[in-house]
Parts: structure tokens; C-alpha cells; sequence
């Protein structure tokens, strides 16, 4: 047991002089800085994934100590093991400090694509580039010996035939809970380690070996396997959605208001003016309807939250088989709508009452220029909360408290949970019953009464006159009436602006648009210049209409003709509406296509 538990101390001091290695080399070689607090945070925050990079490594450890009785020779097994892993992981480390200077990214699966080309690699190199990795490796050899010589003791006698294998396999098993990263809902991931605004700092944070292995396992995702078409028709095809010139419909008192967006979880637009038992579901959002502006013909860009958020945020459409929010590399070349605003001056605010961690969310939004996050650890322990988090209601009370304290102008994002299974609320139910479908639909009835007893709250405060607030959603749902997973009443979410900076109301707009054009429309409003490729300005006069979405391996296509589902498993349409032309089932593979070629590139 000493000697497992000693083992484990290895690898983590193991992990510390590589972090340690990575720093000083950029710091000498590229003149790379953390100031104190960000050096600090580097080792405390990337101990989670050093924890879990440790775990994995103790699992052979774990089954030849849980058998040490029947093979013998355990420790020399161990060792000669260790002295494997170890030295892939130098050479991983040597690798990765030549790729960080020239990428400013961690190493991956991505550089290794380069070995195709040997020549082209050689040619980018100096000699400075093979001694130094190279002395590098010695040292961290030489190291590697050392530490393992002081910290791990010799095995020792025989234990217990029974007590010995039961033992080990017991820590064996327990060590999911370290490659977890915890007990909670949400597996530990890059984005976990984030804590910075500083990406260097973040880098730094990044556990070398977890992150290696975790870009193979995502490189199935990352092919581009959507090519329907040559390059030119394809993009020709695709000016033909976005023109060059937009004219903008102002419906603003202000171009610099503060905003306000909530984003409401799993909130499908079907439940908006539908009735259960004679009763509203939402009848908080119907009468915000009629005193703002109602995107009536909205729809999501993917099927989750972790795809959402980009194509809220970013105007980024979601992929069919992967999420870019996952991989940090690419996903730090995003544009963003947080950091344009910033540039223009506002304080940028996020509150969400879940695990910051879940689906690299941390990362994504401290890269895009998030200045303030509250999250579920803001909250006091003792704080009512269901599986997933801090209920709706009392984010919502917080950020009312909070908004009059907010420096003007500001951008605050509110990601609500409530209304995710397993649907859980702090109230009496409004409709009886318990399958999935009324547990749903009560979730939502309990987040339309947050919604409206927060806006009512907010509507009497001096913030109100000055005050945009944009309402949408992550994702559709198939609740209420089970709708097929990839039939585009699914993915209709409500697109809502409201608040007292508009100059209008009771107004519907029937234009079709997505997540992917929120960024656009807002900032056009505000009169900010940006390129979000991907992104319309739906209160453009010259807009043209349509809306395109993701599912598993698959994508749906909402225009003035109708729309289409195609499956790529299938290679088919499943779905296409009598009035669908032949032209518009060939933008719908040119925008995967342009999606996945784009998303390849970053």
C-alpha cells in the first residue's frame, strides 16, 4: 500500500517539473510571463487534471500489485512500465514546447498530421530547435530517475493471497473517481483547469499527457467528412444566404443600452401559447410577447447546451458530430460577441447557477471576455438546489439584487437549468401527473414564473429605462407531444427582445432565423462592426430567410419553401416539403459542408 500510494506521489511530482519545464522554457526561450497570482493558480488549477492524468496511470500499477503474489518480480514490472510511460511522456513534452512557440497552442493529435510531411517540418526547424528539446529531455531524465529512486519504496514480503488482490482491485476500481474528476454529472475536461482571461495562464494549467490523449479519442470528430461538392459551387451557394450590404431596422432609444440575455433551458417555442388541463404553460413569456419584439420563426443551431452556447455567443453553427466549445484550440478562435462588446466599453457578467466546468464552459467564456462569472459556488452551501444546480428562481433573485450595482453600460448572460431533467423544482406542481412529459412541462411553468416575477422585479428599478433584454434558448425540446429528434419543430426556441430600451412593441417579426444570428442582429443594433460569418441581421430589411441545424450526423434546412432533414448515415433527405427545390437541398449540404471545412481549419 505504501508503495501504491508512493507511486502515485510520482507521477504528480512527475507532472509538477514538466508544468514547472513548460514555464521556465517559454519564459526564457519566448519571454512568456504569469504574474504571481497566475503562476500559482497554473498548479492549483491543473492538479485536477494532473489528479486524473495519475489515475490512469495507476491502473497497470494497480493490477500487477493486486496479483504481486502469482507474478513475483512485481516492482521491476512496475518500473520498467513507469520507464515507458515516462519516457513518452518526455517526448510528448520536448515535442510540445518546439509546437507551443510557433502555435501558441498545447500539443494534440494536430501537429502529428505535420509527420506526413517530414520535410516541411524539418525545413521550420533551427538547430535551436533540436538541442534545446533535446538537453530538455536529458534533464527531465535525469529527474525522472531521481524522483522515482526517493519517493518509491522497495515491495517488501508477501501479503495476504485473499486480502492483497481484493485490496488493490478495490483501489482499481475506486480510481474512476480521480479520471472523473469528481463524483458530479459532468467528467473533468480541459476547460476544468481554465481560470484566467490570461489563455497563456491556461495553457499552462493544461495537464500535457490528458491532453494528448483526449485529442485522439476526439478524432473521429474533427474529420472533415462533408464534402458534397468542389470549393466554388459550394461557395457560391453560400453568398447567396448573407449579402453584402445589410439595412439595419433601429429599434432602439439608445445605441449603447445595457442587455441583458437570459437563456433558458430546453424551452421549446411549441409551449408558448399551448394549454394543458385548461392552463398556460408559459403564460409569463406569452405576455412578454406582446410588449416586445417575438422572433415568431426562430430556431436552435444544435441539440445541446454546449452547441448552444457557441451559436448564441458566437454566431458558430452547431456540428453535427463533435462540439467546438470541446476543443479548446479551436474554440479559442471564435469570435465573440462578449468580446466585442467589451471592446465597446461594456462590463460583461455571467451567472449561471450549474457547474461551470460542464462541456468546457469555463474556458469559453473567460476566452470570449467574460470579467465576472457567478456560478454554483457563489452560492452558499446551504442554497436549495436540484441535481444540476441552484434553482432558477433564486439566480434570478440574485441577479435582480445585483443589477443596480452593475457598471454601466454592461452585458450579463444568465444560463438558466431548471427546466433539465430530471426536472426537479422547489414548488407544488401546476399539472398532475408524472411522466416526463407534465415533470417537463411543470420545469418550464416554474422557469416562465421566475422569468416573469424577475422581469416584473427589474421593471420598477432606475436599470429599466436603459435595459435590452434578449430571451432565448440553449436547444428545443421533443416535449411537449415526443417530436422526432431531428424535425425542425424540435428545434424552434422563442427569440424575444423586451425591455424599456426598445422603441417598440406588441411587433412579431416572421423572418426565419437561428441562434447564429443573435450576435449579428444585437450588435448591428448597437451599431458595432463585427464578422460573424455565419451570422444575419434579422431586422435587416435585405435579409434573406432561413434557418439551418444540426443533429447527430445530420442536419435540417428551414427556408420560404419549406424544409428538409438529411441524414448522412443515410446519405438521403428524410424529410423534404413538396415546395423544397432542388437548389435549396444543395445549400443545405454547402452550409455542412462550409460548417465542417471551417470547423477543420481552426
Amino acid at each position: 500500500m505504501l508503495f501504491f500510494l508512493s507511486y502515485a506521489l510520482f507521477w504528480l511530482a512527475f507532472f509538477f517539473t514538466i508544468r514547472l519545464a513548460f514555464i521556465t522554457v517559454n519564459f526564457l526561450d519566448a519571454g512568456m510571463t504569469l504574474s504571481l497570482i497566475e503562476f500559482k493558480g497554473a498548479f492549483v488549477h491543473g492538479f485536477k487534471l494532473d489528479l486524473s492524468a495519475t489515475a490512469y496511470l495507476m491502473l497497470i500499477p494497480g493490477m500487477l500489485l493486486a496479483f504481486s503474489n502469482i507474478i513475483g518480480n512485481t516492482k521491476s514490472l512496475i518500473t520498467l512500465y513507469t520507464t515507458v510511460m515516462a519516457g513518452v511522456i518526455i517526448l510528448f513534452t520536448i515535442v510540445d514546447l518546439r509546437f507551443y512557440k510557433y502555435l501558441g497552442a498545447r500539443l494534440d493529435i494536430a501537429p502529428f498530421r505535420f509527420l506526413k510531411s517530414p520535410k516541411a517540418v524539418f525545413a521550420s526547424l533551427t538547430i535551436g530547435d533540436f538541442v534545446i528539446p533535446l538537453s530538455i529531455a536529458a534533464l527531465l531524465a535525469v529527474i525522472f530517475i531521481f524522483i522515482y529512486r526517493k519517493l518509491i519504496p522497495p515491495i517488501t514480503g508477501k501479503g495476504n493471497k485473499y486480502v492483497v488482490p481484493f485490496s488493490f482491485l478495490l483501489l482499481d476500481a475506486a480510481l474512476i473517481i480521480p479520471m472523473r474528476g469528481g463524483i458530479g454529472l459532468a467528467p473533468i475536461n480541459i476547460g476544468s483547469v481554465y481560470f484566467s482571461n490570461n489563455l497563456y495562464a491556461n495553457h499552462c494549467a493544461i495537464n500535457l499527457p490528458w491532453n494528448v490523449v483526449y485529442s485522439i479519442t476526439m478524432l473521429n470528430a474533427v474529420e472533415n467528412r462533408y464534402n458534397f461538392m468542389d470549393a466554388q459551387s459550394c461557395q457560391a451557394l453560400m453568398q447567396k444566404l448573407y449579402p453584402e450590404k445589410r439595412t439595419v431596422r433601429n429599434v432602439l432609444k439608445t445605441n449603447r443600452p445595457d442587455i441583458l440575455l437570459i437563456v433558458l433551458e430546453s424551452f421549446t417555442a411549441k409551449m408558448l401559447h399551448m394549454q394543458r388541463d385548461g392552463k398556460a404553460i408559459t403564460p409569463e413569456l406569452n405576455r412578454l410577447v406582446r410588449q416586445g419584439v417575438y422572433f415568431s420563426n426562430f430556431y436552435a443551431s444544435g441539440d445541446r447546451t454546449d452547441k448552444g452556447l457557441p451559436a448564441i455567443l458566437s454566431g458558430y453553427p452547431a456540428q453535427p458530430v463533435t462540439s467546438i466549445i470541446n476543443i479548446h484550440k479551436k474554440m479559442e478562435t471564435l469570435p465573440n460577441i462578449i468580446r466585442e462588446l467589451k471592446k465597446a466599453g461594456y462590463e460583461t457578467y455571467f451567472f449561471y447557477g450549474g457547474d461551470i466546468d460542464f462541456s468546457n464552459f469555463r474556458s469559453y467564456l473567460l476566452h470570449g471576455g467574460i470579467a465576472h462569472l457567478i456560478t454554483q459556488e457563489a452560492f452558499p452551501t446551504s442554497t436549495p438546489r436540484a441535481k444540476w444546480g441552484v434553482h432558477d428562481g433564486i439566480v434570478l433573485d440574485t441577479v435582480a439584487a445585483r443589477i443596480s450595482t452593475m457598471q454601466s453600460p454592461f452585458f450579463t448572460v444568465v444560463l438558466l437549468l431548471s427546466s433539465h431533467e430530471p426536472y426537479v423544482i422547489p414548488e407544488e406542481p401546476l399539472f398532475e401527473g408524472d411522466d416526463q412529459e407534465i415533470l417537463f412541462l411543470n420545469a418550464a411553468h416554474y422557469t416562465d414564473k421566475c422569468v416573469g416575477r424577475f422581469i416584473e422585479t427589474i421593471r420598477q428599478s432606475p436599470t429599466w429605462s436603459n435595459l435590452l433584454i434578449a430571451i432565448t434558448a440553449d436547444h428545443g425540446h421533443k416535449w411537449p407531444g415526443n417530436t422526432e429528434m431531428n424535425h425542425p419543430e424540435k428545434f424552434r426556441i422563442p427569440f424575444l427582445l423586451t425591455g424599456g430600451a426598445l422603441t417598440v412593441s406588441d411587433s412579431v417579426i416572421t423572418v426565419i432565423g437561428s441562434q447564429t444570428d443573435i450576435a449579428t442582429t444585437l450588435l448591428d443594433q448597437l451599431y458595432i462592426p463585427a464578422d460573424f460569418r455565419f451570422g444575419k441581421n434579422l431586422l435587416a430589411q435585405d435579409v434573406i430567410p432561413f434557418a439551418w441545424y444540426s443533429f447527430n450526423d445530420g442536419f435540417g434546412f428551414v427556408t420560404l419553401h419549406g424544409t428538409l432533414v438529411y441524414d448522412n448515415r443515410l446519405g438521403d433527405f428524410t424529410r423534404s416539403d413538396s415546395g423544397v427545390t432542388e437548389e435549396q437541398k444543395l445549400t443545405g449540404k454547402a452550409y455542412l459542408q462550409t460548417v465542417m471545412a471551417d470547423y477543420a481549419s481552426r
